[in-house]
């Protein structure tokens, strides 16, 4: 999966849905980052105040990386109409 990331909100989307695909529970992430499940729970919510360094911790223990690239080498968005 690549998909650029724009707002906290995606963040939010892409970290849980990457814990239940991986069939990891909030209690077992927030364990390997030494948080409780309730703030682990607060910052999957709303990951606006995650740090730099909680943020990366968080994609590796989800087996994520977190990728910084010029955004005019992404392929153009296709906006053709599909064929039917």
């Amino acid at each position: 999966m690549e998909q650029p990331l724009l707002t906290p909100r995606q963040l939010a989307s892409i970290v849980t849905a990457r814990r239940r695909t991986r069939g990891v529970t909030q209690t077992e992430i927030a364990h390997s980052l030494a948080l409780s499940q309730n703030r682990y729970s607060e910052l999957e919510q709303d990951p606006a105040s995650l740090t730099l360094t909680r943020l990366l911790a968080l994609v590796s223990a989800l087996g994520l990386e977190l990728v910084i690239r010029d955004a005019d080498s992404r392929p153009p968005a296709d906006t053709s109409t599909p064929e039917w």
